[in-house]
């Protein structure tokens, strides 16, 4: 009977080297071959991946089912190649007469049961009597191609020959084929043909994302310690965060994290994270950097989550994970199969998402790092130091709440692409001088700005406000810095206001101005006409052009236009003291509004009566 022949099963680790007028034997013929077709093999599998490459969906087409062209391949090292659409009319029972495949047993070959497996027959082979066309078969069984999964699998049969005649043994010896077959079976079946992959994408699916907790701030927190009971629970979000999802971090990874550790670290990070919980639950302080180290973790958890999504990278792939086969997913599907399909697992030699696995193993050991050298007690040197603001963490400058350990230096493990390149004494930080920074780095506010949207300022927590900001401003001041300094007083009596900040005029404010400008401007254009327009009127009177005869009311022309013009003389100033006034002043006064529409009229009224 035929067996399954697994080529790499055992690796040939040797072979014959031959010598002239040497006698040769089977072995050590076999042995070259067994080694080239060995290595060849392994070449596939360590170097390229495995799993299906591109191609081979499965479709219908009346009433039969196509296999698109494609390329797939085992961890056996088998090449199933399909370099034309193969069309397949007819179906038959594929059972335990063929060569046995421990996964098509459940595992386990010498089980005797197989699961219900189908044949799909293409359309140019001879009918052996046990075929049935797609619609019978349907009829029949009651099952659905549709709803089935297509599974391409390599049937390697070897047969031993050993039949002599009565005048020699020519035959003797084995023959070894490789058999291309479409197979069906019942979605529910496929659990021992489903590979098991420990990749980084996978791992993602075990790791949740951890929130970074926003303290929102009320007009109730005017107190240093309500403002602290405000970043308390912030940080007690986050704790509470990092402490279900880093224990979940090694047993996910360690088959690409395990030679960092060597151990599980979680246990060491969450004792450390649990005294400093304690320590600023009880009224601790500073509060903030406290609040802006969990912020840190929490943002490179995220970021090391990120890293590993879509990363199928496969180092060494186990030869018994689909030696034969690979699923190609439902007859029936036109998209979304693909949890049913042995997707591709590239080797890291292949791999363009190898970097970014890298950057993970990275971020893992800048965790470490970061817990290891939290220290927010030591600084009282105020320093301001360019960083970005919406930017990756690894982008900002190093904050002075991490400790310059030389055993673990906080520089080397905080931006991945300048360690990498062999720059990380070019990172920015408060400790910049105790880490020898080169470049810019060594004297960040004697570099340029421009790229640097946003400053941390540093080491002024528990000092007093007014020394704090004379400090900043002899800062600012010296390195001719484009920030200003303003205090807030965490209290409702304003009489603790120290000094109160300027307005800070944008744009918005400068196009306001423009328009009281105009308006102003055509206020006294009106002034104009209507002083203008009383002169001709008292001009035309004196030549006797019109009579200055009085009305009803014993009103004269002189006089009237005399009375409209006063008024909006009176009422154009008035508005326009209040348009030209500073913003500040400007802005309390609102009694312009109510004179513009009087003085407007006051001059129509007096053009229109005259």
């Amino acid at each position: 009977m035929a067996t399954i022949h697994r080529s790499l099963e055992t690796v040939a680790a040797s072979y014959s080297l031959f010598e002239r007028n040497q006698v040769l034997t089977h072995d050590q013929l076999n042995s070259v071959g067994a080694y080239l077709d060995d290595q060849s093999r392994l070449t596939r599998l360590a170097l390229a991946g495995v799993g299906i490459v591109c191609g081979l969906r499965l479709g219908r087409r009346g009433g039969a089912v196509v296999l698109a062209k494609g390329v797939g391949l085992t961890t056996d090292g088998d090449l199933l190649h399909v370099g034309t659409e193969r069309v397949y009319d007819r179906v038959r029972l594929y059972d335990a007469s063929r060569p046995a495949y421990p996964p098509f047993y459940g595992g386990d070959a010498g089980s005797g049961t197989i699961l219900p497996l189908y044949e799909l027959i293409g359309t140019g082979e001879r009918d052996d009597g046990r075929m049935e066309r797609l619609d019978a078969f349907t009829a029949r069984t009651g099952l659905d191609p549709n709803a089935m999964v297509g599974v391409l699998y390599m049937e390697s049969a070897r047969t031993d020959f050993d039949l002599c005649t009565g005048t020699d043994c020519d035959n003797l010896g084995q023959e070894c084929t490789h058999t291309l077959r479409l197979l069906l079976v019942e979605e529910g079946r496929i659990g021992a043909l489903r590979e098991r992959v420990a990749t980084p994408d996978q791992a993602v699916a075990e790791l949740a994302e951890i929130v970074a907790a926003r303290p929102v701030f009320t007009a109730t927190a005017n107190t240093p310690n309500l403002l602290a009971q405000t970043f308390r629970a912030a940080c007690t979000a986050m704790y509470r965060g990092l402490s279900a999802q880093l224990p979940r971090l090694y047993p996910a990874c360690s088959t690409f994290l395990g030679d960092l550790f060597g151990t599980d670290p979680a246990p060491a990070w969450l004792e450390r994270l649990a005294r400093w919980q304690e320590h600023f639950a009880a009224n601790g302080r500073p509060i903030q950097s406290y609040y802006g180290f969990l912020k840190d973790l929490v943002e490179t958890w995220n970021e090391f989550r990120s890293r590993l999504a879509g990363d199928r990278t496969w180092c060494c792939p186990d030869p018994l994970a689909f030696p034969k086969h690979l699923l190609l997913g439902r007859v029936g599907d036109t998209g979304g199969g693909e949890r049913l399909r042995t997707p591709f697992y590239p080797s890291p030699l292949v791999s363009r998402t190898q970097t970014d696995l890298h950057h993970a193993r990275f971020l893992v050991s800048k965790l470490d790092v970061l817990i290891r050298t939290f220290e927010p007690l030591a600084e009282t040197t105020i320093r301001i130091t360019p960083s970005g603001g919406d930017v990756p963490l690894e982008e900002r400058a190093i904050p002075a709440y991490y400790r310059f350990d030389p055993a673990q230096p906080i520089h080397a493990w905080w931006n991945f692409r300048l360690t990498q390149r062999g720059m990380a004494t070019t990172n920015y930080g408060y400790h910049a001088n105790r880490y020898g920074a080169t470049g810019a780095a060594a004297n960040p506010l004697a570099a340029s700005l421009g790229r640097f949207p946003f400053f941390r300022v540093e080491g002024h927590l528990g000092q007093p406000a007014a020394e704090v900001a004379r400090t900043l401003n002899d800062l600012i001041t010296r390195h001719n810095l484009p920030i200003t300094v303003g205090l807030v007083a965490l209290s409702a009596d304003r009489r603790r206001v120290i000094k109160r900040p300027g307005i800070r005029y944008t744009d918005l404010h400068r196009l306001h101005y423009l328009f009281r400008q105009d308006v102003s401007r055509q206020l006294a254009d009106v002034v104009r006409f209507s002083q203008n327009f009383k002169q001709k009127v008292d001009k035309a009177v004196r030549n006797e052009v019109i009579a200055d005869a009085a009305d009803e009311n014993g009103v004269t022309l002189t006089g009237y236009a005399k009375d409209q013009n006063s008024a909006v003389a009176r009422n154009a100033a008035k508005v326009r003291t209040v348009l030209n006034r500073p913003y500040s002043r400007y802005s309390s006064d609102a009694s312009w509004k109510t004179g513009v529409a009087p003085t407007m009229q006051a001059a129509g009224l007096f053009k229109s009566r005259l």
